[in-house]
């Protein structure tokens, strides 16, 4: 029988670990291993690279976002569902309400005929003359001797069953709609106004309307083509609306510009209620509504220096957009195409109707 002897080490309680050794924990011992403290030096470079990091983070998390609005700005609808505007007024000071969205004016002023020169731009062909802009000078007035423009008179006479002093406004819309020359035509005539107005103008639904502000804009820019309105044998309303939306409501856009057109012409003549209706009578209407869209380029070219807006910013941001050789954003060209088609068309007529020209 084998004896097993049993030695006892005993390890001092206060014996350290020798420099290097790794301590050693001994099985049941509570105690965690001790580690070793970081220098400074590596602390600070701990501390460096994680400022480093978190600002990484934050940069991209910015790009990531700044890059998802674009997307989404880009990719959206033209025109949004929930519009910020209805009208003009509904926008600040010196913005215009666009296809239900409120967008800044050009801040460039440009001079109407008859505005003084100093604090607009007098554009071409205009030119400033004693102070004040100044259209060009008409030329002679052989619109009445055109044989084009005689025998487009004696086809509207005929269509009018031969007096054009009784036509009714039916046969009136008939011809526009059949003539292929009729804007060329009408735009031959010489003192041709065109008076347009902004989108949903004048309501419906019978509110008041222009307030006072638009109302004299409209009343003092007429005031200065009165002369040959006063001399017409007659006078053509030919109203029209953009071809956008019902075209039902679209005709009854036009009816009510044709309505409100002739209004503001008696206040521009300061005619009396009782000369109202021997001047009335010249009128001879052509409700066209969206049936017949004016190009622009024609538009540019024929009316750019007789066109009348609501306002002020509103004929300076349309000559702008009719006569700049820039492209536009879609906002800006529909605007301008509508706007350019919510009008009505005052076209004096002083022609007599040759015989040679209705045989």
């Amino acid at each position: 029988m084998s004896i097993l002897r049993t030695s006892r080490v005993v390890v001092s309680s206060t014996a350290k670990p020798r420099s290097g050794e790794r301590e050693i924990t001994v099985p049941g011992r509570k105690d965690a291993p001790r580690v070793a403290a970081a220098s400074p030096g590596e602390l600070r470079t701990a501390r460096l690279l994680v400022g480093i990091t978190t600002a990484a983070g934050l940069a991209f998390a910015v790009v990531a976002f700044v890059g998802f609005q674009l997307i989404l700005y880009n990719i959206r609808p033209d025109t949004a569902s929930v519009a910020d505007c209805v009208e003009d007024m509904d926008c600040d000071e010196g913005q215009l309400c666009q296809t239900g969205r409120c967008r800044a004016a050009s801040d460039e002023s440009t001079c109407e005929p008859g505005d003084s020169c100093g604090p607009c731009s007098c554009m071409a062909p205009m030119s400033c003359k004693a102070g004040l802009c100044t259209e060009p000078e008409p030329p002679p007035p052989p619109a009445c001797d055109d044989p084009e423009l005689q025998k487009a008179l004696a086809r509207l006479e005929k269509e009018c069953k031969g007096d054009l002093g009784t036509c009714e406004p039916g046969s009136l819309e008939k011809f526009a709609m059949k003539d292929k020359s009729f804007d060329a035509l009408i735009s031959a005539f010489q003192g041709v106004i065109t008076v347009h107005f902004e989108a949903g103008k004048p309501p419906l639904d019978g509110s008041a309307w222009p307030d006072a502000k638009t109302r004299d804009y409209y009343v003092e820019r007429l005031r200065r083509s009165t002369e040959a309105l006063r001399t017409a044998k007659y006078i053509f309303i030919i109203a029209r609306s953009s071809p956008h939306g019902n075209a039902r409501r679209n005709g009854l856009f036009a009816q009510q510009r044709s309505i409100h057109t002739k209004e503001l012409l008696f206040a521009a003549l300061d005619l009396s209620v009782a000369d109202r209706d021997a001047f009335g009578a010249k009128f001879r209407e052509f409700i066209l509504g969206p049936k017949r869209k004016l190009d622009r380029e024609f538009f540019a070219q024929r009316y750019s220096t007789h066109f009348i807006t609501w306002s002020k910013i509103s004929h300076d941001l349309l000559l702008k957009l009719i006569r700049s050789d820039e492209v536009s954003s879609k906002r800006d060209e529909q605007w301008a195409d509508d706007t350019i088609n919510q009008v009505v068309l005052v076209v004096p007529v002083t022609c007599e109707l040759k015989p040679s020209a209705s045989e």
